[in-house]
C-alpha cells in the first residue's frame, strides 16, 4: 500500500531534506534549491512553475527530488496503514482483550505488507540477473521474432458472403441480425466482456494496485530517452519500476500492420481489428485469454530495468509480445511513467492508454511552450472533400447493410449522415462567399455556433451524442474497411482506372483519416462557444479550391484543469519559463493562490562567463531597427552584415546567428551575396545554413562541428599559402525552426550567439482572435485596467522564442559565451524584463557600435588566450 489519503498525510507531514543523498554529484546551491522546491510541491500538492537554465542539471534534479519524495511517501503510507489498523483494533477490542493479541495482529499485517513488496522485488531482481547474463554473452542484437506472416487486409471470412459481413457492427453480425438474446442476458454478457477487456489491459483494480507514481512528460521521445539516461546516473536506476508509454506508431512490432495504408489512423484501425479478430486472423503478438502469463511476463521485464521507447520495442520483439498493450499492463505497478506531451495533455489519449492521473505526480519538462502545445493538441481540421467522401461511403454502407442493422445503429448512422450533409452545406455556402471575395486571402473566422447554424436542420442534432456513438461503436473502422473493399473490387473490375484517390493515395486512406478527423471536429464544435474559433479557408484560390474548416482552441484552461484537478501535484519546468504569470493566467485562472508556487534559478556559471550585449547601432551609425517595415532596406541589411563581420573577427570558434524567419534569412543572404559580404565572411569562418529538411539537420551540425575543430587545429605552418586562416564556422539559423530547440551548442560550438531582431509572428486572422480572447480574459481579471493583454501575448510569445534560441549556448558550469541582441528594441525595459533572470543580469546596452566593441573585445580577448 502506498496510496495515502490527504487527511492522513497531514497527520504525518514530510519535510524536504537539506541534502539529497541520491544526487550523484556534489550539487550546486541552485540544484539543492530546485530539489527542495520539487519535493515540497509533491508533498503539499502544489502546482509549480520552475525555471532552471539549461545546463544546470535540471532533469537530474527533477528526478532525484521527486523519486526521493515517492520513496518517503511509500514509507509513510506503510506506517500510516499500520497506525490506522492499530487504532481500529484498539477501538474494536473488548476490555479483556490481551495486548499481545493486538500486537500479534499488527505483526501479521506488517509481514503481509513486507511480503507483497519483497515478492515483486525478488521477481524483478531475478529478471535483472537474467538480462545481465544476456548482455554479458553479447548476443547479436535485441533478439529476433520469428518471420511474420503477411497480413492481407482484404482477406475474406470463410463463413460470410465474400467477406462483406465483416463490416457489420460487431453486435449486428449474423444472418438477418437475429437477436434471440434477451436484454438481461445481453447486459450480463457485455459486463463480462468489459471486465475481460479491462483485465487484459491491466485495469482490474483487484488484480493490480494502483501505485502512487510520477508521470514525466517531455516534448519528444528523444528527449525522454535523454531523461532515461539521467536516471541511470542515480541509485534509483536499480530498483525503480519504470515504463515508457507511446502510441501504436511508436510501439507496434507487427511490420505488416505498420506498412499498411492510411497513416497513423489506418494503423490504429488495423490494430483494433486484429485485436478483435478470431484466432486465425488475430495479431500474432497479442496474447490470447489463455496466454495471460506472457503479458504478465512482459510486464515484469518492462518494470525490471530502465527502458526507453526503443528498448521497449526491442523487448517486445524478443518476447514476441505487443509492447503497446504490454506497457499498458505495466502502468498500475510502475513508479515512473514517461510519455510525450500529446499523450498526457489529451484526455482521449490518456483514456486510450488506460491511465489515470488521480493523486499522482505530473512533471512537465521543457514546458516553456506548454500553452501553445495544449492549443495545438486540441486543434483539428476537415475539408469539404473529406466530408463528401465520408458521406458517400456512409450512404453506400447504409444501402448495403441498412436492413441488417439494429435500430440503434441505423438511427445513429442516419443522424451522422445528417451531420455530414450539414457540414457539406456549410462548406459549400462559404466556398461561394470566399470565391467572390474581391481581395485578400480567401478566409473567414467563425464561432462554432455559426457553423452549427449554417448546417441547416443538422444544427438540432446533439453532436456529443453522435461523436460518442462513433467513438464507442468503432464504426469508423467498419465503414473505412467497407470503402477499402469497394475500392479493391472496383480496381479488380477496372484495373486501367485503379482505385487511387487524390495524390494517388488509396481510397481507404482518405476514408480512415476523414472519419477520425470528423470525429475530432465534432468534439471541438461541442466545446463552449467562446473557447475556440473555426477558420474557413480555401486550400487553393482557383475554382478547384477545397474548403477547409480548421478548429483553433483559444482557451486551454478547461483542458488543463482536468490534469490539475486530478493530479496530486503538477510541476512545470523549463530553462526559459518567463513570463511565468502567463501560465497562471491562461491555464489556471481559477487555481487557489495558495496552491500556486514558482521558482526561478540563476545559472551555475560564474557571472564573468556570460556577456549579453544589446547593439542599437551598426558600425556606420545606422540604427538597428529591425521591424518588419524597415528591416529589408539595403542600408539595414548592409549594416547588419557589418555587425556580423565584426563579431566573426572578435569571437573564436563557432558563431550562431538566429534570423526571425527563413524568408528574411534568404533576403539577407541575397543582399550579402550581391555585395560580396558572403565571400568575405566565408574567408574568416566556414558558412553553414540551417536546412529545412529534418533529415539534413544532423549532417549540417556534424560538418559545422568538424569545421570548427579543423580551424582549431590549423596553425600558421599548416595554413595553405596565400589563404586567410579561418577561425571557426558561422551557422545561419532560424528562430523556432529545428536548431533553436533541443540542440546543444556547448563550448566552441557557440562562443557567440547573435539574435537578429525580434521574431514577431506574422499577422493572421487566427492571431487576431487569440489577441481578442486574451483581452477578454484581461477584462474579467482586472477590468481592463492593466496593460493591453493582446499586445503582451505577442511580446511574450516572441520572447519565449528568443529565450529558447539564445539559451542554446551555455550548457555546463565551465561554459562561456557572448550573446548579442541586434535590435534597439532590446534596450527597452518592456523587452529586457522578459529575458530569463540569468541572462538579464548581464545585459549591457551599447548605444553605438564602438561601445559594443569596447565591452565585447576584452571579453573575447581574455578567453582567446586561455582557449578554454
Amino acid at each position: 500500500m502506498d496510496k495515502l489519503p490527504r487527511e492522513l498525510a497531514e497527520l504525518i507531514p514530510l519535510a524536504a531534506p537539506s541534502q539529497f543523498a541520491a544526487f550523484p554529484y556534489t550539487p550546486y546551491g541552485i540544484q539543492n534549491d530546485l530539489m527542495r522546491a520539487v519535493y515540497e510541491a509533491c508533498e503539499k500538492g502544489k502546482v509549480a512553475v520552475m525555471e532552471s537554465p539549461t545546463g544546470t542539471g535540471k532533469s537530474l534534479s527533477l528526478i532525484v527530488s521527486s523519486l526521493t519524495w515517492l520513496r518517503d511517501n511509500a514509507k509513510r503510507a506503510r506506517q500510516a496503514s499500520l497506525e490506522a489498523l492499530r487504532a481500529q483494533l484498539t477501538a474494536e477490542a473488548g476490555p479483556n482483550e490481551p495486548a499481545w493479541v493486538l500486537e500479534h495482529t499488527l505483526k501479521i499485517k506488517q509481514q503481509e505488507l513486507d511480503d507483497s513488496v519483497r515478492e515483486m522485488d525478488e521477481r524483478l531482481e531475478e529478471i535483472r540477473k537474467k538480462e545481465e547474463k544476456i548482455r554479458r554473452q553479447s548476443r547479436d542484437g535485441p533478439g529476433r521474432s520469428k518471420k511474420k506472416p503477411k497480413i492481407q487486409y482484404s482477406d475474406e471470412s470463410e463463413d460470410d458472403d465474400d467477406g462483406w459481413d465483416a463490416f457489420l457492427p460487431d453486435d449486428d453480425e449474423g444472418p438477418e441480425n437475429g437477436d434471440t438474446i434477451n436484454a438481461e442476458a445481453r447486459a450480463m454478457i457485455q459486463k463480462f466482456d468489459t471486465a475481460r477487456k479491462n483485465r487484459w489491459a491491466g485495469k482490474d483494480v483487484d488484480d493490480q494496485p494502483d501505485t502512487t507514481k510520477i508521470f514525466y512528460t517531455s516534448r519528444t521521445h528523444s528527449q525522454l530517452a535523454q531523461f532515461t539516461e539521467e536516471i541511470l546516473k542515480t541509485p534509483f536506476s536499480s530498483d525503480t519500476r519504470t515504463v515508457p508509454l507511446g502510441s501504436r506508431k511508436n510501439l507496434c512490432i507487427n511490420d505488416a500492420v505498420r506498412k499498411g495504408p492510411g497513416g497513423d489512423a489506418g494503423l490504429n484501425e488495423r490494430c483494433r481489428e486484429l485485436r478483435k479478430a478470431g484466432s486465425k486472423k488475430r495479431c500474432e503478438f497479442l496474447p490470447g485469454q489463455d496466454e495471460q502469463g506472457k503479458t504478465l511476463d512482459f510486464r515484469d521485464h518492462a518494470l525490471a530495468s530502465i527502458h526507453d521507447i526503443q528498448d521497449l520495442e526491442n523487448l517486445g520483439r524478443r518476447m514476441h509480445v505487443c509492447p503497446y498493450y504490454g506497457s499498458r499492463a505495466a502502468v498500475r505497478q510502475a513508479e515512473l511513467c514517461t510519455l510525450p506531451y500529446n499523450l498526457l495533455l489529451s484526455s482521449r489519449a490518456r483514456e486510450s492508454l488506460g491511465i489515470s492521473l488521480k493523486d499522482h505526480i505530473v512533471i512537465i519538462d521543457e514546458a516553456h511552450n506548454l500553452i501553445d502545445t495544449i492549443l495545438s493538441v486540441h486543434a483539428c481540421s476537415i475539408t469539404l472533400r473529406q466530408v463528401s467522401a465520408a458521406a458517400q461511403h456512409l450512404t453506400a454502407y447504409l444501402a448495403r447493410y441498412g436492413k441488417r442493422l439494429s435500430g440503434a445503429h441505423a438511427v445513429s448512422l442516419k443522424l451522422f449522415l445528417r451531420v455530414l450533409a450539414g457540414l457539406a452545406k456549410f462548406c459549400k455556402d462559404r466556398q461561394s462567399k470566399l470565391r467572390s471575395a474581391s481581395a485578400g486571402k480567401p478566409e473567414e473566422m467563425c464561432k462554432p455556433a455559426e457553423v452549427l447554424s449554417g448546417m441547416g436542420n443538422a444544427d438540432s442534432i446533439n453532436l456529443e451524442t453522435v461523436e460518442k456513438y462513433l467513438r464507442e461503436s468503432k464504426i469508423a473502422q467498419k465503414i473505412s474497411g467497407f470503402a477499402d473493399k469497394l475500392a479493391q473490387d472496383a480496381s479488380a473490375s477496372a484495373p486501367q482506372h485503379g482505385s487511387a484517390g487524390k495524390n494517388g493515395l488509396p481510397a481507404s486512406q482518405a476514408a480512415v483519416g476523414a472519419m477520425h478527423q470528423i470525429q475530432a471536429f465534432l468534439v471541438s464544435l461541442a466545446h463552449p462557444d467562446d473557447d475556440g474559433r473555426v477558420l474557413v479557408s480555401l486550400d487553393d484560390a482557383d475554382d478547384a479550391g477545397d474548403v477547409r474548416l480548421s478548429y483553433q482552441l483559444l482557451n486551454g484552461a478547461s483542458h488543463f484543469k482536468q490534469i490539475v484537478d486530478d493530479a496530486r501535484a503538477v510541476i512545470m519546468a523549463g530553462g526559459t519559463m518567463h513570463p511565468i504569470n502567463d501560465f497562471r493566467t491562461f491555464l489556471m485562472p481559477e487555481l487557489p493562490l495558495e496552491r500556486f508556487t514558482t521558482l526561478s534559478c540563476s545559472h551555475v556559471i560564474p557571472t564573468e562567463n556570460l556577456l549579453t550585449t544589446v547593439v542599437c547601432k551598426g558600425p556606420k551609425g545606422v540604427e538597428m531597427d529591425l521591424r518588419y517595415e524597415t528591416r529589408s532596406s539595403p542600408a539595414v541589411m548592409d549594416e547588419l552584415g557589418a555587425v556580423v563581420q565584426n563579431l566573426c573577427n572578435l569571437a573564436p570558434d563557432g558563431c550562431v546567428v538566429f534570423f526571425p524567419s527563413y524568408g528574411y534569412l534568404a533576403e539577407v543572404e541575397k543582399r550579402w551575396n550581391a555585395t560580396g559580404l558572403i565571400s568575405r565572411l566565408d574567408q574568416k569562418k566556414t558558412i553553414f545554413r540551417e536546412p529545412k529538411e529534418t533529415s539534413a539537420v544532423q549532417l549540417t551540425l556534424d560538418r559545422y562541428a568538424e569545421a570548427i575543430a579543423g580551424a582549431r587545429c590549423t596553425t600558421s605552418v599548416t595554413q595553405p599559402a596565400g589563404t586567410m586562416r579561418k577561425t571557426g564556422a558561422l551557422l545561419l539559423a532560424v528562430v523556432g525552426a529545428k536548431l533553436s530547440e533541443g540542440i546543444n551548442f556547448s563550448n566552441e560550438l557557440a562562443r557567440c550567439v547573435v539574435m537578429v531582431g525580434l521574431p514577431f509572428a506574422s499577422p493572421s486572422a487566427s492571431l487576431e482572435e487569440r489577441k481578442a480572447y486574451v483581452r477578454a480574459v484581461g477584462m474579467r481579471v482586472d477590468g481592463g485596467k492593466g496593460p493591453d493583454r493582446g499586445a503582451e501575448l505577442i511580446v511574450n510569445q516572441t520572447m519565449r522564442a528568443v529565450n529558447q534560441s539564445i539559451g542554446r549556448a551555455i550548457r555546463h558550469a565551465n561554459d562561456w559565451a557572448g550573446l548579442v541582441l541586434v535590435d534597439k528594441r532590446y534596450a527597452s525595459s518592456r523587452i529586457a524584463e522578459k529575458l530569463p533572470k540569468w541572462i538579464g543580469e548581464s545585459v549591457k546596452v551599447a548605444e553605438t557600435f564602438p561601445e559594443a566593441v569596447k565591452v565585447l573585445a576584452p571579453f573575447y580577448s581574455k578567453r582567446k588566450k586561455s582557449r578554454v
